[in-house]
């Protein structure tokens, strides 16, 4: 393998965009012609554009695509940048964390508002700065997102949604920042490489259902639900830590013991953008506990979707399910 061989992978994103009055549209495919013309680069690199495609478009195929092609040069290259959108970018970073088990090279995730082609482009800043990190023999395997002089754990990835397209880290402090083509890595990075091998599984099942809990909302929605489309497992969004409401006609507590019945899986999640479940630690939460219901804990919302999917991909099993989901499968993000 050629020491320090970078592959860049374009899958859509502004870095190859520009603003039009009917919104941002694509002016040129993404080539090694296009980036040495604007951002010329010092370090041994190949660039494939795999799809183009505004990240809402994404979806769950696309993200076994774009890891499909990562596993089969896996060898030919010392770490791999992919330039995505940044609004499902949370998403496709999740299944990355998760589809590439004991990972032994740093994957990044790169996005934002500016093409390369601006005279002023912030474009340029983010490219260059993820080739610092990709580049760096410190940097520990993982998947990351590169934004804003910053380094964000692929299962933390939460979209600021400003101009920038900036990343922020959800429930962390980044694990990195960048300084003047400086990375400097949080003290309690690991700094071992796994020494297991790697594993490569990219299955998912998709058919789960997401409702988020608001003042008045319907149970028999979710009865409805359950019922009439079969989701093989349900997302609840509760309230703050994720509490559910337990009295009267707004009840969840009859949803949830019919879908425990049924062997449904069911996972609650924090309502909130950066949070953490504690069920156990409020009145309106213990009830919901006693219908074996599975909490997301520190997950974001988006790791949340996707791990179901992937823990369903693995097994139908309501008991194997909840393990896989209390399960820490990543290795890029240090407690705080």
């Amino acid at each position: 393998m050629p020491e320090q061989k970078v592959l860049i992978i374009g899958t859509g994103g502004g870095l190859t965009s520009e603003a039009h009055t009917d919104g941002y549209q694509y002016i040129a495919p993404l080539t090694r012609e296009y980036i040495e013309k604007h951002c010329p680069l010092q370090v041994d690199y190949d660039v494939l554009e795999l799809f183009r495609e505004d990240s809402i478009h994404i979806t769950p195929e696309m993200w076994v695509s774009i890891s499909d092609l990562i596993y089969k040069n896996f060898s030919a290259y010392s770490a791999f940048i992919i330039v995505h959108g940044t609004d499902t970018m949370a998403f496709t970073g999740a299944a990355l964390s998760l589809f590439f088990q004991n990972l032994t090279k740093p994957i990044l995730l790169i996005g934002g508002s500016h093409a390369l082609s601006e005279e002023v482009s912030f474009g340029r800043e983010l490219l260059t700065d993820a080739l610092h990190v990709a580049c760096n023999p410190a940097t520990p395997p993982g998947v990351y997102a590169v934004s804003d002089g910053t380094v964000v754990a692929g299962d933390q990835i939460c979209n600021a949604a400003d101009f920038r397209g900036t990343i922020l880290s959800a429930n962390v402090e980044p694990v990195a920042r960048i300084k003047k083509n400086t990375v400097i890595w949080r003290s309690d990075r690991p700094e071992t490489r796994p020494t297991v091998e790697m594993k490569y599984l990219p299955t998912l099942d998709t058919h789960i259902a997401v409702q988020s809990i608001f003042p008045g909302f319907d149970p028999a929605l979710l009865f409805q639900t359950l019922l009439v489309s079969k989701p093989h497992a349900f997302i609840l969004r509760g309230y703050g830590s994720g509490c559910v409401p337990r009295h009267g006609d707004h009840s969840l507590l009859p949803f949830l013991r019919e879908a425990r019945d049924m062997g449904i899986p069911v996972v609650i999640c924090s309502g909130s953008t950066a949070g953490t479940t504690y069920l156990s630690s409020f009145e309106s939460g213990v009830p919901a506990l006693s219908y074996e219901v599975i909490e997301a804990n520190r997950l974001t919302y988006e790791m949340t979707v996707v791990k179901l999917m992937w823990a369903l991909g693995q097994t139908r099993d309501t008991a194997q399910v909840a393990q896989i989901m209390k399960q820490d499968q990543t290795a890029s993000t240090p407690a705080d």
